[in-house]
């Protein structure tokens, strides 16, 4: 935040995902990233999301992800329980790293998100997943995997666009 305390056009807001204090329909985009698994009512922060979005608004969400390679799932799984010892060692406490690995393993996967997206009005759901992995440390970390999520709210987007793109900016 204080990089961006320059820029005359960002207003900071400090608001509950679950209560915005924002009118319908105002926002193109809305971004949450590593967020969305800390909230109180999943539900009612989506919805929010979705009500301050214009029609046809962008939704996007990054969030860590589950992993469907079994291999570098299990050399993650190995991984994570060394975490909390590493951060003990050097924070003096293991309970921030106990509660990432365990908020990830127990967050949705990436289909249940996407449906719990769809189910709470969003459409044209997908997600990319995207892997970070550095052969040449051969480190994981919980970065390794992670999804991109952009859901649309229902609705035509109105914008100055003159061309159509999908979701992901490639041109349709």
């Amino acid at each position: 935040k204080s990089n961006l305390i320059n820029f005359k056009n960002i207003k900071w807001h400090k608001a509950s995902a679950e209560k915005l204090p924002f009118r319908n329909d105002t926002y193109d985009f809305y971004t949450i990233s590593y967020g969305i698994r800390n909230v109180s009512d999943i539900d009612l922060s989506i919805t929010e999301a979705l009500r301050v979005l214009k029609p046809g608004g962008r939704f996007m969400c990054l969030e860590f992800s589950k992993i469907d390679n079994e291999i570098i799932n299990l050399l993650y799984q190995k991984y994570s329980k060394v975490i909390p010892f590493v951060g003990k060692y050097i924070l003096g406490s293991s309970k921030p790293y106990d509660y990432l690995i365990k908020s990830i393993d127990e967050f949705y996967t990436q289909d249940e998100l996407a449906d719990l997206l769809k189910k709470n009005g969003f459409s044209k759901v997908e997600y990319k997943l995207l892997i970070a992995l550095n052969p040449s440390k051969l480190t994981l970390t919980p970065e390794t995997s992670k999804s991109v999520f952009i859901a649309v709210s229902p609705g035509n987007w109105k914008s100055d666009q003159t061309t159509h793109q999908s979701l992901w900016g490639r041109k349709v």
